[in-house]
Order: structure tokens, then sequence, then C-alpha cells
């Protein structure tokens, strides 16, 4: 009989936004009140959460292939859970790792203030079906805004929310906590940008063998042409960013929009 290796894929039984913190230690005497989770690289991670686990053995003799596939079904069954187990719709994960890459050295927060359109963008637990979507910026103070988004849900309606967003590094300028009522505090990094006619802008988070990714281009009309829409995409793939994620937004000439926020 071929030897057999168990895949433990970590499904976490908590409240959105509630920090991932495992304790790593060098050897595999496990504390106490904690639960084991060896990755698939052998690193053992103890986290002090509760935790279902749900296991799924695979042959060492099987192919790359197949434990590739095994891997996808495990992260679908991963977000099921934790649908299931928060009550909320589970955020999109896939496994892999988040890209490494550097957001626009020279930011001028100032000239990003304003009217955005979303143009694409990776799906997202937040704005399924969402169309005619906007997101508009006002400046709170020299390192921080208001943001404003709103759309179009799949019945029609209006949908908006407001949060804020702030300067986590002055050394990197264009990387932001993006913050809303009621939702985990995330990023928000401009890759690039000219102010003007586009922004690409990433985010990610890290969960053990899985990222759960978000990115967008934004513009400041409705439509984009398709060359200043592939430069965009460039700038994503430039960090090895799949592009083939984006999913185009509904900005039709049907679209009404609300009036921008005054400054």
């Amino acid at each position: 009989m071929a030897n057999r290796v168990t895949l433990k894929i970590l499904c976490i039984v908590r409240e959105m936004g509630a920090p991932l913190s495992p304790d790593v230690t060098s050897d595999h005497r496990k504390p106490p009140g904690t639960t084991m989770v060896p990755e698939v690289n052998g690193t053992v991670h103890y986290f002090r959460m509760p935790l279902l686990l749900s296991e799924f053995s695979v042959s060492r003799q099987a192919s790359p292939q197949y434990i590739m596939v095994s891997k996808v079904v495990l992260a679908a069954a991963l977000s099921a859970v934790l649908s299931a187990a928060s009550g909320r719709v589970a955020p999109r994960l896939e496994i892999g790792e988040c890209a490494e890459f550097i957001s626009k050295p020279e930011f001028h927060l100032p000239e990003y203030v304003g009217r955005w359109y979303e143009i694409t963008k990776f799906d997202n637990p937040f704005q399924l079906g969402m169309e005619c979507v906007t997101a508009d910026y006002t400046p709170i103070d020299s390192s921080s805004i208001n943001v404003y988004n709103n759309g179009v849900d799949s019945d029609g309606n209006f949908i908006g929310i407001v949060g804020n967003a702030s300067l986590i590094d002055p050394n990197f300028p264009a990387e932001f906590e993006l913050n809303f009522s009621g939702r985990p505090a995330g990023r928000y990094n401009v890759l690039e940008t000219d102010y003007v006619t586009f922004s690409a802008v990433y985010a990610c988070t890290q969960l053990d063998i899985f990222k759960q990714e978000f990115a967008w281009v934004l513009a400041r009309t409705p439509q984009l042409t398709p060359e200043v829409l592939q430069q965009a995409k460039d700038v994503f793939a430039a960090f090895d960013i799949d592009v083939t994620n984006f999913q185009p937004t509904d900005q039709g000439e049907t679209c009404v929009y609300t009036n921008p926020p005054e400054y």
C-alpha cells in the first residue's frame, strides 16, 4: 500500500477581522491549549484560537497535478466552512503567496482625491453583483481621506458605504489602511496612477497557505480605452499578479450615479 500524507486545512472559527496569530516553535513540542497545524512544507504552527480542522489524505505517489487539484478543492471547502462559521460571505481564498510589490514611490494624496470609477476588479465578497461602482475620496488631513463607495446591486438598489483610509508609513506614501464600520481593516496600495486617467490598486492578506487577494483598476471616467486599460493591467503583471482574474464592472449608459461629495 502506498504511503499517504495527510494535508490538514485550517478553518478558522472566529469573528471576521480577528488577527491570525500563530505561535511558531523551533521544535515539535505542542504548547498547552494550542492546536498543531503542519504546513505542506513541514513547518509546524501552533494556534491559540478555536480551530476546526478538515483532514484530507493523498498518496505520496500522487502526481503534482492531482495534489494541486486537491488543494483547490480544500480551498473551496475552507471558504464554505468560514462562511458557515461566521454567518457572513466567506473571503475569496486561493492557494498561493501574496505578490511582492512596490507601491508608487512618489505619491501625492491631494492629487488623488475626487471621483474614481471602477473599471475592473478581482471578484470579492463585498461587491457581488455590483454595477455602476464609484469611489469618492475627500481629504481629512494631509495623510488620511474619507472613502465613499457607491454602486447598484443586482436588484437595482443603490448600495453605499462610508469609511476612511489612513497612511500607514510616511516612507511608503501610497500604502493605506482602509477601514469601514463592521468590517475588518484592509489595505489599499496604489501601485501606479497618473491621477487624471487610471489608478492600479492592490491588496492581499496571507492566511497560512492561502491568500486573499484584491485588485482594482479605477478611472476618472466611466470608460477606459483598451490601450490605457492594458497599461493599467501591465502594472499588475509586472509584479506577477494574475491579470486573468480581472472581471469588468458594468459602467453602461443606463448607470445612474450619486452626486460626488463636496470638499
